[in-house]
């Protein structure tokens, strides 16, 4: 039984934080409401329709959600053979970014108002309109007009003031397909969709003039991709806009040529991966008598997360300190990079635990007690073969 907590004058956080009602197998089912009521300008909200559902449901829970800024590698995020690598990124490219890594995305839900807004998926109501919000609606503007480069000017701007805004990233993505600019437009998609759902489609339709030009674009991606048959990048872009066009059989098409031709692409596989499952082995049968003197697991006592704890994973050491005033710090050490050491809040759940950080952003995990003294993390997404990282009471 996954019971773990902050037992400290009975804190707890019972509801959630939009990630299912306080259940973590809510990724796969409450998983939009909170991403569209949480970590969205509510001042997109006449644009901004929401993110990936199409025909799967909410199906795309993003793996790398602030993971790779708080100092976790392969181990824990399920990468194979090293951190997260953007095959699209070329070293020294002029962008306001750096798309080598994921986007840190910013968390919209004030402190005081917590998980209770995204998990009933009430819209925020919008703040005054800042210096950045009015840039982005001068570039949106220019995009609609098709003045592709003046828009994407303003996107740079934008993203010089709020760089950990995911949904203008994507935005300046678009505006890099619509110039035809398919290889930087695939650097800033794998970036984005590592940590944040796409758009859906009546999101990305609401930024054109009409649909006609938005379908000009796209006939224009297709003839490049049959032309370019090994250009991956072209085919992953390709990949992304079938999925908000909601033809998931074509973009899972396009994904398996892409994981073909750029094996390094882990975004590009767990996209496949979530539209295409892998087909499970058959499990061997049971021997004759075993289910008869099998006996139900002992249930785990609760764990109170209040202490010191520490996780190792080859390499990789994590040394985490949660307060009995819900909060904690985090240092993670990965061999061969600087170490990450963060300060910030925590909530949890009966199988969950949320970190906030201001400036690494929010993460998201999966927990198990082991004990009083132990509990395994996990990150969504994480295939099941990757072990999760056991902590330890220090």
């Amino acid at each position: 039984m996954n019971n773990v907590g902050i037992n400290a004058g009975g804190w707890r956080n019972p509801v959630g934080w939009g990630y299912g009602g306080g259940a973590y197998g809510g990724w796969g089912g409450n998983w939009a409401n909170a991403w569209n009521t949480g970590y969205v300008n509510p001042r997109y909200n006449g644009w901004y329709n929401g993110c990936w559902t199409g025909n799967w449901g909410n199906w795309w829970a993003p793996f790398a959600l602030g993971a790779a800024t708080w100092g976790l590698g392969y181990s824990s995020l399920g990468y194979a053979g090293g951190s997260y690598v953007n095959p699209y990124y070329a070293s020294g490219a002029t962008a306001p970014y750096d798309y080598s890594q994921p986007i840190v995305v910013n968390n919209y839900i004030p402190a005081d108002q917590g998980g209770a807004v995204a998990d009933q998926a009430e819209q925020l109501p919008a703040e005054p309109a800042n210096e950045a919000d009015l840039l982005v609606d001068a570039a949106r503007e220019k995009f609609r007009a098709g003045d592709y480069v003046g828009a994407l000017a303003g996107f740079d701007q934008v993203l010089g003031k709020s760089p950990n805004d995911s949904v203008i990233h994507e935005v300046r993505a678009l505006t890099l397909f619509a110039l035809g600019r398919y290889p930087e437009a695939a650097a800033v998609l794998n970036s984005v969709l590592a940590a944040a759902p796409g758009m859906d489609w009546t999101t990305v339709s609401n930024l054109y003039p009409s649909v006609d030009t938005y379908t000009q674009q796209l006939r224009r991606l297709e003839d490049f991709c049959r032309a370019n048959r090994g250009d991956a990048a072209a085919r992953f872009v390709l990949a992304y806009h079938y999925l908000v066009a909601g033809h998931g059989e074509e973009a899972a098409d396009e994904l398996e040529q892409v994981v073909k031709l750029q094996p390094a692409d882990m975004v590009a596989k767990r996209l496949l991966e979530a539209i295409r499952p892998p087909a499970a082995e058959a499990a061997e049968p049971a021997a004759v008598g075993d289910a008869a003197q099998s006996t139900p697991p002992a249930e785990m006592p609760e764990t109170d997360l209040v202490g010191g704890w520490k996780a190792a994973n080859g390499k990789e050491t994590v040394e985490l300190v949660i307060t009995a005033d819900s909060t904690f710090t985090w240092k993670a050490v990965n061999a061969g990079r600087p170490p990450v050491e963060l300060a910030g809040t925590v909530e949890t759940a009966a199988d969950a635990i949320r970190l906030e950080s201001d400036t690494a952003g929010a993460m998201v995990g999966k927990v198990a007690s082991k004990g009083s003294d132990a509990f395994e993390f996990s990150l969504p997404g994480a295939p099941a073969d990757v072990k999760p990282l056991l902590f330890e009471r220090q």
